[in-house]
This record gives C-alpha cells, structure tokens and sequence, in this order.
C-alpha cells in the first residue's frame, strides 16, 4: 500500500511537471508569433513583410533549429502515446468545468487537455506569423488520429478539429503599394491530409457511437465529432466525396439518427453540420452530381426527422436550427446549381406532402 501511495506521488509530480512544461513551450511560442490576424500591420508593405518571412526562413533552415522543432515533435509523440491510453484523460469532457462534483483528479486531468489544446493552438499558425518553433498542422493531426484511434475521446475531437483549421488559416493579407493581395483557399498538401485523417475519424466515431443508446450516454462525443465535420464540411468538402466506398453513407446515417437526439448542443451541431456540407457542395460547379446523388439518397430522410423535430420530437430551443435544415433543402434539393426554391423548392414540397399525408 505504501508503495503503490508512493508510485501515485511520483505520477502526479510528473504531470504536474509535464502541464508546466506545455504551458512555459505555448508561452513561448504565443510570444514569438508575429501577429494574431494574419492581416499586414498598417504601414508594412509588402517587401518589408517579405524580408522579414525570409529572416524567419533562413533561420528555420539551421541544423540546431531544426533539431529543436524535431525534439519538440517527439516529445509531442511521447505525451500523446501516453495520454490516449490514459484512463483519466480519456474521460475529461471537453467542456468540462471546475463546478461542484469535479474532484481533484478529475481537474488535473481537464489541466492536461487544457495545456494540450493551448499548445497546438500556439505552435501552429498562419504562414505570415511562423516561428522558430512552429510545426505543421499535419503531423500533429496525424498523432491526434491514432490517439482517437487508440481510446475515442471529446478531446481528441476537439483537437482534430483545431488542426483542421489550421490547414486552411483565414486569408493572408499583405499591402503592396495600394493593392492587397489576398490569397485563400486549402493547398493540394492539405486537402490531402485531411483526405487521409476523415477515414481514420470516422472509422473510430461511428464505432463509438453506432451501439444503441451510445449517442445518448456520450453527448460530449457528438457534439465535437459534428463540430469537427463542420470544419470539414466549410474547407474541405470534397474530402467527404473521396470517401472509401460506404464512409459517406455512414455517415449521414449517423447524422440523420442525430437529428432524433435531446441533447441541443449535439443537435445543433449536427444541423449546421447537414447544413454547411449541402451549401458548400451546392456552391462548388465541381460537386454538382456528387450534391445531387448526395441529396438523391439523404434528402427525404433529413426532411422525415426535421418535420418529426417540429413535431416535438426535438428541444423547442433547435427549432430555428431546424428551420434553416428545412430552408437548405427547398433552396437546394434537386435544384442543382441555381438559386433558391425553383426545382429545388417542388422536390423538397413533394417530400413534406409525403410524408405528411403518409
């Protein structure tokens, strides 16, 4: 007994060690960072910020650099292979907080995710803000997948989804003379990360929450993974449509089962999710069939629930919520690319006259 009094001691000073750690390298990363809006200060023109990226570059490129970046990496590794399989962490909600019920234990392991989360969001950052010290986005994405793999967590959701972010950052906005030149959009190199991270959290979220009563007893769960699809959804909607085959309808099966759900914020996750993957893959000319097959197979079903959810089925507090799922599938169900109602709009009416009156 001793022993085992002594062995949790050690433990804990460790952690304790560790959060401190991540917190002095997020401090230091937050204070190297340029700016925090990627827009070029007044008066910077675009030469000057030009120089100074390049200072940045050059100094990157050193030897003891890059020996820092790949040490910080690896200790990154470390801590993850540690924590996805940590009992303890894994059970911290991500929207937990220091209120009456939460013991010691459990607020030394919200610190853990605390300082995880800070970290990421201080040492990744927009091309115009990068560091000494800053990593890419997609390595740290990679390690957050197979810990999601490894132990399902509303943590490692919630960081799938930060990461994702960074992978396509707001527009970069440099003065050049009088003109500013805007660039956005995700790269090829990103698209395909996040190409290959949708599968991998799919695979281990369905898997959670497909058992019977799994989506109601983990809220914390779905409500991250439908902000994380979200995510997708705004800057990478063409990921869903490379999908191996059955990932899709999986799913929108999952999605529409949501919409049944009493929990809001899950609920209204899951709506703005339907809702952003139909307008960006109604807004993208390239998507116009895959949108079409997409509302083809989903669109009566996503209607049947959000009729049911007028019907009381769902919290009065999501109707508006619901209200706009309904007004995403008259404006686009079947309309193809063009504007509101039109095609769209009679589809969508033959659906609610159906299953009204069915």
């Amino acid at each position: 007994m001793l022993y085992n009094c002594r062995r949790r001691k050690l433990i804990d000073e460790a952690r304790s060690i560790l959060i401190n750690e991540l917190e002095t390298l997020s401090g230091v990363a937050k204070g190297l960072t340029r700016s925090n809006d990627g827009l070029a200060v007044l008066g910077e023109r675009d030469s000057e910020i030009q120089a100074s990226l390049a200072e940045v570059e050059r100094a990157r490129e050193d030897p003891r650099v890059s020996r820092l970046q790949k040490s910080i990496s690896d200790t990154l590794e470390a801590v993850f292979n540690l924590w996805s399989t940590d009992a303890g962490v894994s059970s911290v909600r991500s929207n937990s907080s220091f209120s009456v019920g939460v013991d010691e234990t459990e607020k030394s392991h919200i610190y853990d995710i605390q300082a995880l989360s800070d970290l990421f969001k201080s040492i990744t950052c927009l091309p115009s803000d990068q560091t000494l010290i800053s990593l890419s986005p997609g390595p740290l994405l990679g390690l957050v997948c197979h810990a999601a793999q490894r132990q399902l967590t509303a943590s490692w959701l919630s960081l799938a989804g930060t990461l994702i972010g960074q992978l396509n950052p707001p527009p970069s906005v440099v003065l050049n003379e009088t003109v500013l030149n805007v660039k956005s959009g995700p790269t090829p190199e990103a698209v395909g990360i996040v190409a290959a991270a949708l599968p991998m959290l799919l695979e281990c979220s369905l898997n959670a929450m497909s058992p019977p009563g799994a989506m109601e007893a983990n809220p914390d769960i779905v409500q991250e993974f439908f902000v994380c699809m979200d995510r997708i959804a705004q800057d990478f909607t063409r990921s869903f449509y490379t999908l191996p085959p059955g990932g899709l309808d999986a799913l929108m099966n999952c999605t529409v089962t949501a919409l049944s759900l009493q929990e809001r914020y899950s609920l209204v996750q899951a709506c703005n999710f339907i809702c952003n993957l139909i307008q960006r893959s109604s807004v993208d000319t390239a998507l116009a069939a895959e949108k079409d097959h997409l509302i083809q197979l989903n669109g009566r079903r996503i209607m049947k629930a959000v009729l049911e959810g007028f019907a009381a089925v769902a919290p009065r507090s999501v109707v508006p919520n619901l209200i706009e799922i309904l007004g995403t599938l008259l404006s686009r169900a079947g309309g193809g690319l063009g504007g509101g109602g039109g095609a769209g709009g009679a589809v969508a009416a033959i659906w609610i006259r159906e299953i009204l009156f069915a």
